[in-house]
């Protein structure tokens, strides 16, 4: 990968707050922090936490450059179960992850995904 590349990372899976598991391994917040900053400078990353507590990684994975977060879940609530369908369902339809984070479509993309989905604005 090299700058102006995409880089897109959906987990979906199991998770408690700051904790997600991965094939029988539990990664923190951290980890996956410190993993991503492995991807290149001016690589733009989309990342998509897609489990139960998704947004408890928000403090770690947010205010990066060129880094779009996701997340199905606040920091307090199990996952909406349709928040993949729904979130597909936008991609099909032309939603622009790159566009929102600049725009106030993010609370109306938030609202069309579920209550308790959460769109990180850099």
């Amino acid at each position: 990968m090299s700058a102006g590349d995409q880089f897109v990372f959906y987990l979906h899976g199991h998770a408690r707050p700051d904790r997600a598991y991965l094939l029988g391994y539990e990664l923190s917040a951290t980890q996956l922090r410190d993993l991503l900053a492995t991807v290149p400078a001016g690589v733009q990353q989309i990342i998509i936490l897609d489990t139960c507590y998704a947004g408890s990684f928000l403090n770690e994975l947010a205010g990066v450059a060129h880094r779009v977060v996701v997340t199905s879940t606040d920091a307090h609530w199990q996952v909406n179960s349709s928040f993949a369908n729904q979130f597909m369902r936008s991609l099909e339809h032309g939603m622009s992850l790159v566009k929102l984070k600049h725009g106030p479509q993010s609370n109306k993309v938030c609202n069309t995904l579920g209550t308790k989905s959460k769109l990180k604005r850099l």
